[in-house]
């Protein structure tokens, strides 16, 4: 309502105003004193109307885009309106309930059931595939060697060159203490920490062939993993057994092949 007042009164002001100019014409013509033939006042007349006229179009204009005005603002209200109306009707209803993601699920990867003998388990393994950690990342000719200690730990060396066959070598040793009666369940420390043998373990082997020809090593969430083989090369019909066995025990890791030159 206060837009139509604005625009209509502005066209009443430019009404008033083109009358105000028709009366200071006239009173012009007057005040000048000048001979009023029948030709002047007929030509007089023609403008005046002819300023009339356009006064007259500017404010009805004028009025037109005022009314304009005010019926776009009173759509635009009842608009509002309406939408105020439908969110409070809308408050009074059920919302819909959106479902809540269910948890991920971690299951604990089982140890091999088959008891795992230290002196067989010792010796070199190479890793045929992994889990890449950042600090693996790049290396090629990585192996393990374990060795049993007079005290029951076992001895844990692993090494390897990065980028290429005769690259940078890397090494790091540590040892490992079995946290179960048998022997699958290990933890494994480096830096000269001594691990302890409170159970789950961080080092757990899976699987391993009756003749310790290979075996799959994890941990308890899966999420690291190792395929180490006696064989320095093994063929990728194997390669691809190993890595499908690891899967199904549980490995949710993404074990990528490590390369291994001749």
């Amino acid at each position: 309502m206060g837009s139509s007042r604005i625009w209509f009164g502005s066209g009443a002001i430019l009404a008033g105003v083109g009358a105000a100019m028709l009366c200071g014409t006239g009173t012009a013509a007057a005040d000048t004193g000048a001979d009023a033939t029948s030709t002047g006042r007929s030509t007089h007349a023609v403008s005046v109307s002819r300023v009339a006229s356009q006064v007259s179009q500017v404010a009805s204009r004028v009025a037109s885009q005022g009314a304009e005005r005010v019926a776009r603002s009173n759509r635009a209200a009842a608009v509002a309106v309406t939408g105020g109306l439908n969110r409070a009707n809308r408050g009074d209803r059920p919302r819909p309930a959106f479902p809540t993601p269910a948890p991920a699920v971690t299951t604990p990867v089982v140890p091999d059931s088959d008891p795992v003998d230290p002196a067989q388990f010792a010796g070199t393994y190479y890793e045929q595939g992994s889990v890449k950690q950042f600090f693996s990342i790049g290396l090629v000719n990585t192996k393990a060697t374990y060795s049993v200690k007079p005290d029951g730990t076992i001895g844990v060396e692993n090494s390897g060159n990065y980028f290429f066959n005769r690259g940078p070598k890397s090494s790091i040793v540590g040892s490992a203490v079995p946290v179960n009666e048998t022997n699958t369940a290990l933890n494994v420390g480096f830096f000269g920490s001594s691990p302890s043998a409170n159970p789950p373990g961080n080092y757990t082997i899976l699987a391993h062939a009756p003749d310790y020809s290979w075996v799959i090593v994890s941990d308890p969430s899966g999420q690291s993993g190792y395929i180490l083989t006696r064989d320095k090369n093994i063929s990728p019909q194997q390669y691809q057994e190993l890595l499908t066995q690891a899967r199904a025990l549980g490995v949710r890791g993404n074990i990528t092949p490590t390369k291994q030159y001749s």
